[in-house]
């Protein structure tokens, strides 16, 4: 599979998950909104999202198309810090949707953010590598990657569980 077809598939998705998101901000600006916190933090959540689909169709292009680390290295960091901001903002508004966002203690608030703090700072300062598979795509890897994994999952089983 050469590059331009891992790209054309990696796009196709990518169109489609933005279709996706144009639908449900059409859907959302049409609609009547209330004055509840939890409704101001889905239009922040939203633009979180429409930034992290922009960065993540700039990352399929850089890595495939631009060999200049410095260009794939920031394009990766953006993508992978707005990839975790989408992620945590989710936790927060499933956490103001339960009313415990005010009640949650301190002890509780600062385990709640530490994977995203150490997420974003470990996609500042820490390594990133990419390896070319000839029949798959370019794969990333190395600290940077997998302590952002880390904080996903940390975060989708926090939803899970709080939800």
């Amino acid at each position: 599979m050469d590059v331009w077809n891992i790209i054309d598939l990696n796009t196709r998705f990518q169109i489609a998950a933005l279709a996706v998101f144009i639908i449900i901000v059409i859907d959302y600006v049409r609609g009547k909104k209330s004055t509840l916190a939890a409704s101001k933090w889905f239009s922040i959540m939203l633009i979180f999202t429409g930034i992290y689909l922009l960065s993540d169709i700039a990352t399929i292009f850089t890595i495939n198309l631009i060999q200049d680390s410095y260009i794939n290295r920031a394009a990766h960091q953006f993508y992978l810090i707005s990839l975790v901001t989408v992620v945590f903002s989710l936790s927060i508004y499933v956490e103001m949707l339960g009313y415990r966002f005010r009640n949650m203690g301190w002890l509780k608030r600062a385990v709640w953010v530490t994977p995203y703090i150490i997420s974003v700072i470990m996609c500042l300062v820490s390594e990133f590598s990419y390896t070319v598979l000839p029949t798959v795509s370019h794969l990333s890897y190395g600290p940077l990657v997998y302590v952002v994994y880390f904080a996903l999952g940390f975060y989708i089983l926090w939803v899970a569980c709080r939800s």
